[in-house]
């Protein structure tokens, strides 16, 4: 997962359930959020950067697809590339490359519709030859070419730069040795490995070359690591090609002279330069990952006119024009809706008040009565009652003798 310059594996081992992923990724600290989808049947991981891109790849496997959270595959619309601009298949560009036996050849994508696509269209050239797949260690596409030694390129143009996948690789990959401890080209040999040397004269270097033939190199008068390369790189010059590096303190091996594995064989010679063992081709054309994932809104829409201004990007700045007109829309609904909300909270607010006055003003009539206005109007009552029960008694009296 990387997320802007911050980017993490994430270990998924012993996880078991969707709140463990969740966690997973809080521990990751890469600015990210995992959650559902809206309609709760997916899950979904938010950046919570404006102006950079998010991308979920594989790590050798295929957790990422799994969780329905990889950024980039087969399924991958073109027309989602590039920040939506999209890969102009139907343009006058073609998939233009230099092969590694010096060849050219223009690929037409015309009609297009996925990154799968793409890579079968590739394919069909030069089966089991020229070969694209994806990359299983992070997004992008990887390039391979079998067909001879020399450098592969991918010519920059619209479609590739929307791909990603522009670009040179020189060639065959390194026999990478061992720290042996040689520090300098003057270094000499019994000083490596700890003071335990190099027996240049107990065996020769035998090396099986790119293209299948065997070389015997004879170091026995080696007295240095300089004296070492000369010997190497004196058998085919250019071509069969021995360096070394003072910061791995180690040797390294090249060879142009096929396109097969590169073997050093293991004896007490290579052992002790670190260079035994064997590296099967050539180095493929690894592309970067075309669809970067980023956080919508007004600010990563800053961001990106920014970048667009610093660089003259008139179709970048032309995407972001209508991507503005959108987000003015949205805006306003969402203006107009929070309008409506206030008005709402507003009417509960008058409403609340209205019943706090009614209640104050019955409570007011239980606890805040004037007690001595309350004593003399209860007096007068009971005058009132007084008198009124007198009368009804007297009343209640009369019979016709008070007549008589």
């Amino acid at each position: 997962m990387t997320n802007g310059i911050q980017s993490e594996t994430i270990d998924l081992d012993g996880l078991t359930t969707v709140e463990d992923f969740f966690n997973a990724l809080k521990k990751a600290n890469v600015d990210v959020e995992g959650g559902f989808t809206a309609d709760g049947k997916g899950l979904q991981v938010i950046s919570r950067l404006s102006g950079v891109g998010l991308s979920i790849a594989e790590n050798g496997g295929t957790n990422a697809a799994g969780l329905g959270l990889q950024t980039f595959s087969g399924s991958t619309q073109l027309s989602s590339l590039d920040n939506g601009k999209g890969v102009p298949v139907e343009g006058p560009s073609e998939f233009d490359l230099i092969r590694r036996d010096g060849t050219e050849a223009s690929i037409s994508l015309a009609g297009a519709k996925t990154v799968q696509d793409v890579v079968d269209k590739i394919n069909a050239i030069d089966p089991g030859v020229l070969v694209a797949s994806f990359n299983t260690t992070g997004n992008g596409l990887i390039l391979s070419d079998s067909s001879g030694t020399g450098a592969l390129t991918v010519a920059e143009n619209a479609i590739t730069s929307a791909l990603k996948i522009s670009g040179t690789e020189n060639g065959n990959a390194n026999l990478e040795g061992t720290n042996v401890g040689a520090e300098s080209a003057l270094d000499l040999l019994t000083s490596l490995n700890d003071g335990a040397g190099v027996p240049v004269g107990a065996s020769t270097l035998d090396i099986t070359r790119r293209d299948g033939s065997v070389v015997n190199v004879d170091l026995s008068a080696a007295l240095t690591v300089q004296d070492v390369l000369d010997a190497v790189n004196a058998v085919d010059p250019g071509n069969l090609v021995m360096t070394h590096s003072s910061v791995t303190e180690s040797f390294q091996l090249n060879d142009n002279s096929g396109t097969g594995s590169l073997t050093v064989a293991d004896n007490v010679v290579s052992t002790a330069l670190g260079i035994a063992g064997s590296e099967d081709g050539v180095v493929d054309l690894a592309g970067t990952d075309p669809n970067p994932q980023r956080s919508t809104g007004l600010l990563d829409l800053m961001f990106r006119l920014r970048d667009a201004l610093e660089t003259g990007n008139n179709q970048e700045l032309e995407v972001i024009s209508g991507a503005l007109k959108s987000e003015f829309e949205d805006f306003n609904f969402l203006r107009g809706d929070v309008g409506g909300r206030l008005q709402s909270l507003d009417r509960y607010a008058n409403k609340l008040a209205d019943e706090d006055i009614q209640i104050q003003e019955s409570l007011a009539e239980v606890f805040d009565t004037d007690m001595t206005e309350a004593i003399t109007q209860f007096a007068n009552l009971q005058v009132t009652i007084q008198a009124a029960q007198q009368i009804a008694a007297q009343t209640l009296q009369l019979n016709l003798f008070n007549y008589l």
